[in-house]
């Protein structure tokens, strides 16, 4: 499921999302954070919390390949300023089938994340996320479909630029 909470600024949304994340959370089901911050352009700036929160404990090999060779910017937001892999240890692969692969491993990881009990992804300001996060939650919600996976997302219609289409998808 998707919820989306638009309002203006000041009206609670956040404080919603708090308790709902805060009562799932009570309830023994997993919660993943991630937030858009405004004039922020890196690609899929919305999932690096939420990649940190699908890390496995005994191994994160699985989370390292996928940021590694598909979403290298990420890595020092994903891997606490770690030093990123080098340029040639990268996928050679073209953006649009890195931007699928991406797109499909991370439902994998948060799919995987969600085995055994509920899973609830709160989502933060969508109305600053990337293009790139957009269409990524949008495939994430879409093959998530027959989950226990809950996403709840707030923003704000009157500052939703040229990706409103995108948001209204997700509904």
């Amino acid at each position: 499921s998707v919820v989306l909470i638009s309002g203006e600024a000041g009206m609670g949304k956040t404080r919603l999302v708090e308790e709902a994340a805060a009562l799932a959370s009570e309830q023994g089901a997993t919660v993943l954070t991630g937030r858009a911050s405004g004039g922020d352009e890196l690609p899929y700036g919305l999932f690096p919390e939420i990649l940190r929160g699908c890390q496995d404990e005994e191994d994160e090999e699985p989370l390292r390949a996928v940021v590694g060779e598909l979403a290298p910017h990420l890595w020092s937001a994903v891997f606490d300023g770690e030093q990123a892999p080098s340029e040639d240890a990268t996928s050679a692969a073209s953006p649009e089938v890195r931007q699928a692969l991406f797109m499909s491993r991370l439902a994998s990881l948060v799919s995987a994340r969600a085995r055994g009990g509920a899973l609830l992804l709160c989502l933060e300001d969508l109305h600053w996320a990337d293009s790139a996060s957009l269409h990524a939650l949008n495939y994430l919600s879409r093959r998530v479909a027959d989950t226990a996976i809950v996403v709840l997302a707030t923003y704000r219609p009157e500052e939703v630029g040229d990706d409103a289409g995108l948001l209204r998808h997700l509904q």
